[in-house]
C-alpha cells in the first residue's frame, strides 16, 4: 500500500464530539440532575452560544441529544 492511500484513509476517519449541556442551577450546587428536566442558567445559555462560535468551522453530519430541555437548548444554541 502506497503512502498516498494511507493518508487518504486517515482523512476519512470520523470524529466524535461529546458536549455536555450548559450550566444549570443544580450543576452549580453539585447536584446530579439525572432525569430532572431543569433549564439552563443565563450563563449556561451564553456558554452554549460561545461553544457554537468555537465549532462554527466544523461541518457536522449529525447532532444527537437527549430529550432534556437543557441538552436540546445547548445543541440549538451551539448548532442552530
Amino acid at each position: 500500500m502506497g503512502r498516498k492511500q494511507v493518508i487518504d484513509r486517515q482523512n476519512r476517519l470520523a470524529r466524535l464530539y461529546l458536549i455536555r449541556h450548559g450550566e444549570t442551577e443544580w450543576s452549580l450546587s453539585g447536584q446530579h440532575t439525572s432525569r430532572t428536566d431543569i433549564p439552563m442558567t443565563a450563563r449556561g445559555e451564553d456558554g452554549a452560544r460561545e461553544l457554537g462560535q468555537h465549532l462554527r468551522d466544523i461541518q457536522f453530519a449529525r447532532v444527537v441529544t437527549t430529550p432534556r430541555q437543557r441538552a436540546r437548548r445547548t445543541a440549538g444554541s451551539a448548532f442552530g
